[in-house]
């Protein structure tokens, strides 16, 4: 599925749509220099363990800092490995029932994070990090922060 770089989506890996619980969203400016901190929570509420997709943008010249992935009581962190690695060590992880996290540059700058085996009614946690530098925009600084998920209120697509 190729997802514009204006929109995310959060689903499971057959399409399934995944219920946002809620959004925390914390920022430091320092200057022109603006980290944000987005944390979004969700829940499985299945009977079945399930793998997450969630694709997200980024504002407009931001750069990610980082991503941090706490599902049930783990914490996941990675590492940057080249391609094939890191979907051979995420596929692995999968088969043997660990949970696994793969965050995936797209060509269109937005990001894909894979989130394998939330078990049945687990909670996830997921935390985008990341910095811009604001312009001045008729004497005032202008944020845009990106929270929304779509398809909450239709196909934006389709609509």
């Amino acid at each position: 599925m190729k997802i514009p770089h204006h929109e995310a989506r959060l689903h499971t890996r057959y399409g399934e749509p995944v219920m946002l619980e809620g959004v925390r969203v914390s920022g430091d400016l320092r200057g022109l220099l603006f980290e944000a901190s987005i944390e979004q929570r969700f829940s499985n509420p299945g009977d079945r363990n399930v793998e997450i997709v969630y694709t997200f943008p980024l504002p407009w010249a931001a750069v990610l800092l980082g991503v941090d992935v706490r599902l049930g009581d783990r914490d996941l962190t990675g590492a940057v490995v080249e391609k094939r690695d890191a979907e051979a060590r995420y596929e692995e992880a999968l088969s043997e029932g660990d949970a696994a996290i793969m965050l995936e540059r797209n060509a269109d700058h937005s990001y894909t994070l894979n989130l394998g085996n939330l078990m049945a009614k687990e909670t996830c946690v997921v935390t985008v990090r990341y910095a811009r530098t604001l312009q001045f925009e008729q004497r005032g600084l202008r944020l845009l922060i990106p929270t929304v998920i779509a398809p909450r209120y239709g196909d934006p697509v389709r609509d």
